[in-house]
C-alpha cells in the first residue's frame, strides 16, 4: 500500500514539472516574440511570429480568456501594419477590440484598447482618411489615462488637423500636446515631434515663431540623433511652399542623407522625389532604382509573410485531414451494414459521376477560354513594355544633353511611369487566392485624385472566398476595365460602386456622374460583355450624354 501511495505520488509531480516546463516555454516564446516585433524583425521572423500569437488567440479563446486574445491580436494586428498590410492590419485590430467591448474597461484592458484604438487611426492616415482618424483619436482620448499617452493622442489629432490643413485647430492640439510634454520627467520623443509640427503649422499660419520652433525642434534632435529626417522633411516642405529654392534645397539635401544613412527605403524616395522637385534630375536614375527595389523588398516581405500563413493552415488542414480520416473510418464501418444496398447506391454513384464529369468538361472548356484570354494580354503587355523602353531610353538621352527642359522632362517621366503602372496592372497575371477583398479595393482606390472621389458600399460583407478562381480574376478585369473607361473618357468627378448578394448572385452596380456616351459597344464593352458571358455572367449598360455612365454587373 505504501508502495502505490508512494508511485501515485512521484507520479504527481512528474505531471507538475511537466505542466510548469510548458508554461516557462510558453512564456519564453512570448518574451521572444514580443522583443522580435517591437524592436522590428525581418518578414520571416514576423511570420513565425503572427503563427505564434495566432495559435496563442487560439488557445486562450479555448479557455475563455478574452484579455489573452484580445493581447495577442494586438501584436497581430501591429506585425500586418509593419509589412504594409494596412486593411489587415485595421480588420485584426477591430477584432481586438470587439472582445474588450465585453470586459470591464481597466486595467490592462485599458492598455491594450489603447494600443489598438490609436493603429487604427494611425492605418486611416495611409488611406488618406483624416476625419476617420479624428474619431478613433477623439475616442481614445476619453480613456488614455498618463500624460505620455494624453502627449501623444493631442500630437496625432494635430497632425490629422494638419494634413486636413485645418491649421487653427490643428495648432490649438499640438500646443496642448507640446506643453503636456514639457510636464513628463523622462526622455520622450513626442515632445520634439508636437514641437517640430507645431512650428511647420504655425509657419503656415504666418507666424514668427514657426520657423524658430521647428529649429529648436531640429537642435535637440541632433543632439540625441534621433528623428532628424522628420525636421529635415519638414523644413524642406517649408520652404518649397515660400518658394526659397536654395534654402529648400539644402534642407532636401540633409533629408535625403540622413535617410541613406539609416537605410530608410521610403524615405530616401520621398527625399529624391523632393529633389526631382526642385529641379535636381541628376537623381532621376536613383529614384527610379529605388521605386523598384522598395517594390520589390515589400512584395518579398509579403510572400514571406503569406508562406508562414501558408504553413500555418497546412498545419491546420493536416490536422483536419486526420479528423476526416477517423470519420471516414467509421462511416465505413457503418457501410458494411448495409450490404444489401450496394448496388442501389452504385448505381446512383454511375448516375452522379456521369452528370459531374459532364459539368466538370464545361467548366475546363470555360476555364480554358479565359486562360488564353489571360496568356494573350501576358504578351500584350511585355510587347507594350518594350516599346515603352523607347521612351525610357530617349528621356535618358535627354537628361545627358546639353538643354534640358525641366517641365519637358518631368512630363516625359510621368507619361512613362503611368504608362507603365496602367499596363502591368491592366494585363499582368492576378493572384486573387489571398484577400481578394483588399486586392479588388486596392484597384479601386488607385484611381481616386483628387478630382475624382469614389465611394464603396458593402465590398468587404461579400464572402469572396466562395467565388471561384476565374470568376475572380474576370470580375477584378472588367472593374479594372470600369476605371479605366472612367479615367480615360468620363471626366467624372464621383463615382460609385455598391456590391449586394442576392439569391446566391453577386450584383455590383457602378455609378458616375461623367458626361456619359452614346452606346455605340466599341472593343472595350464588348470585351466586358464577352467574359462576363464567358463565366455565366452578364453586365448591362446605360448612359445619356452629359447624364453620366451606368453598369450593372450580375455574376
Amino acid at each position: 500500500m505504501k508502495t502505490k501511495k508512494l508511485t501515485f505520488l512521484l507520479y504527481c509531480i512528474v505531471i507538475l514539472c511537466i505542466q510548469n516546463l510548458n508554461a516557462q516555454i510558453n512564456q519564453d516564446s512570448l518574451d521572444y516574440y514580443i522583443g522580435k516585433v517591437s524592436n522590428g524583425a525581418g518578414a520571416s521572423i514576423l511570420g513565425k511570429a503572427y503563427v505564434f500569437f495566432d495559435k496563442y488567440k487560439a488557445s486562450n479563446l479555448e479557455q475563455g480568456h478574452k484579455i489573452g486574445a484580445a493581447y495577442a491580436l494586438d501584436y497581430m494586428s501591429e506585425i500586418e501594419k509593419e509589412l504594409g498590410l494596412f486593411y489587415d492590419s485595421e480588420r485584426t485590430a477591430v477584432e481586438g477590440l470587439k472582445l474588450l467591448d465585453s470586459l470591464p474597461v481597466d486595467g490592462y484592458n485599458i492598455i491594450i484598447r489603447n494600443r489598438l484604438i490609436n493603429r487604427i487611426g494611425l492605418v486611416h492616415w495611409k488611406y488618406n482618411k483624416y476625419e476617420e482618424s479624428l474619431k478613433y483619436y477623439f475616442k481614445l482620448l476619453k480613456i488614455v489615462q498618463s500624460k505620455s499617452d494624453s502627449a501623444t493622442v493631442y500630437n496625432n489629432i494635430g497632425i490629422s488637423y494638419k494634413y486636413l490643413k485645418e491649421y487653427d485647430s490643428a495648432k490649438d492640439y499640438l500646443k496642448k500636446a507640446y506643453n503636456l510634454s514639457k510636464q513628463i520627467e523622462e526622455k520622450h520623443s513626442i515632445k520634439e515631434k508636437s514641437l517640430d509640427n507645431l512650428g511647420f503649422v504655425q509657419a503656415m499660419l504666418n507666424e514668427k515663431e514657426g520657423l524658430s520652433n521647428m529649429m529648436k525642434a531640429l537642435d535637440v534632435r541632433k543632439t540625441e540623433k534621433k528623428d532628424l529626417y522628420l525636421s529635415y522633411r519638414h523644413l524642406t516642405e517649408f520652404y518649397i511652399l515660400k518658394k526659397d529654392t536654395r534654402k529648400a534645397l539644402f534642407y532636401a539635401k540633409k533629408a535625403y542623407d540622413i535617410a541613406v544613412e539609416y537605410e530608410g527605403g521610403s524615405d530616401q524616395l520621398e527625399a529624391l522625389q523632393n529633389l526631382l522637385e526642385l529641379g535636381q534630375y541628376g537623381y532621376t536614375t536613383e529614384f527610379l532604382r529605388l521605386n523598384t527595389e522598395v517594390k520589390l523588398d515589400n512584395q518579398r516581405n509579403e510572400n514571406k509573410f503569406s508562406k508562414a500563413k501558408y504553413d500555418l493552415s497546412k498545419s491546420e488542414a493536416r490536422a483536419e485531414k486526420e479528423r476526416a480520416n477517423a470519420e471516414r473510418a467509421k462511416a465505413k464501418a457503418a457501410t458494411e451494414k448495409l450490404e444489401k444496398t450496394q448496388l442501389q447506391v452504385l448505381g446512383a454513384f454511375i448516375v452522379f459521376m456521369l452528370i459531374g464529369t459532364i459539368f466538370i468538361l464545361r467548366v475546363r472548356y470555360r476555364k480554358k477560354m479565359l486562360v488564353k484570354q489571360f496568356e494573350t494580354e501576358q504578351r500584350i503587355s511585355e510587347k507594350l513594355h518594350d516599346e515603352v523602353a523607347n521612351d525610357v531610353f530617349h528621356t535618358i538621352t535627354k537628361v545627358r544633353g546639353e538643354k534640358t527642359d525641366q517641365q519637358e522632362l518631368l512630363n516625359f517621366l510621368d507619361d512613362i511611369y503611368h504608362k507603365v503602372r496602367n499596363i502591368s496592372k491592366a494585363n499582368i497575371d492576378l493572384d486573387v487566392n489571398q484577400d481578394f477583398g483588399r486586392l479588388l479595393n486596392d484597384l479601386i482606390i488607385s484611381y481616386k485624385t483628387k478630382d475624382v472621389n469614389i465611394f464603396t458600399t458593402n465590398s468587404s460583407k461579400i464572402a469572396w472566398s466562395e467565388v471561384s478562381e476565374i470568376k475572380r480574376k474576370v470580375l477584378y478585369r472588367v472593374v479594372q476595365e470600369l476605371m479605366i473607361n472612367m479615367r480615360k473618357h468620363s471626366q467624372a468627378s464621383l463615382v460609385t460602386l455598391k456590391f449586394n448578394k442576392e439569391k446566391g448572385k453577386i450584383n455590383i452596380e457602378y455609378i458616375d456622374n461623367g458626361v456619359g456616351c452614346e452606346l455605340e459597344k466599341g472593343s472595350g464593352l464588348r470585351n466586358m460583355e464577352s467574359r462576363m458571358e464567358l463565366v455565366g455572367g452578364t453586365i448591362t449598360f446605360e448612359s445619356e450624354n452629359q447624364r453620366g455612365f451606368r453598369a450593372n454587373l450580375i455574376l
